[in-house]
């Protein structure tokens, strides 16, 4: 698709797994000013586009910051009771935008289906028997989870 992605996460484990997809550019958000090293990262100028897929609020509290000027915030990640605060100032000057992405066309499940077939998705997951299930929520509480768990009911 020919965009530079830099991912924003935390921890080691999550690097590994971000730099197993290819992804150069790693942020955790723990370490610093995320804004300022998403601006390094983008040779100064921000993202075209930043997609919050994080269920948290924190996720969303300066995205908007990491754009360019006409750049585009999505919002995919809906945490409870959470609002984006846009500030004003920049927002109107650099024609920001903010839009939601809940779910795709016929025509976007095509295009999806047909990357992964021509393997350009990588997928990272684990499988485990359903009696760890208290200990995978524990896990996703915690921000431990290495991609995703897939829970065998066998």
């Amino acid at each position: 698709m020919g965009y530079k992605v830099v991912a924003i996460d935390s921890g080691d484990d999550k690097r590994k797994l971000i730099e197993s997809y290819g992804i150069k550019d790693f942020i955790d958000f723990k370490d610093g000013n995320v804004i300022e090293q998403v601006r390094a990262a983008t040779g100064g100028r921000g993202a075209h586009a930043t997609i919050v897929v994080a269920g948290s609020k924190d996720a969303y509290k300066d995205p908007l910051m990491f754009l360019r000027p006409r750049g585009t915030l999505v919002a995919v990640g809906v945490p409870k009771d959470t609002a984006i605060v846009a500030p004003v100032e920049p927002l109107i000057p650099l024609e920001f935008r903010i839009v939601g992405s809940y779910v795709g066309s016929r025509q976007d499940a095509i295009e999806a289906i047909d990357l992964a077939a021509d393997g350009h998705v990588k997928s990272s997951y684990t499988v485990e028997p359903l009696k760890n299930l208290p200990d995978v929520f524990k896990r996703m509480h915690e921000g431990k989870l290495r991609g995703r768990v897939v829970l065998n009911c066998e």
